[in-house]
């Protein structure tokens, strides 16, 4: 899973994908900086080392499919409305 698609799966998670807020805020500057959060929070819980973060909404997320489905997309949506 891209960075993007986790996101775009947890604005919709979140209730807010019918918005168009990549227009209207500027949460697409924070994407990135939202992602990696929640995503070496995560990452840390089953790897001693070798995080790399992301650089761009296209890259793929190194977690498995549990961690990704029932955490890390939960982890965003939390994130995203408590700065909306």
């Amino acid at each position: 899973m891209t960075a993007k698609e986790l996101f775009n799966t947890a604005l919709e998670m979140a209730g807010l994908n019918g918005e168009n807020l990549f227009e209207t805020t500027d949460i697409s500057e924070k994407m990135i900086s939202i992602v990696n959060t929640v995503y070496s929070d995560i990452y840390f819980l089953n790897h001693k080392s070798g995080f790399m973060p992301i650089t761009s909404s296209e890259d793929s997320l190194a977690l498995n499919e549990n961690e990704l489905y029932d955490c890390a997309v939960y982890g965003v949506a939390a994130y995203i409305q408590n700065i909306m």
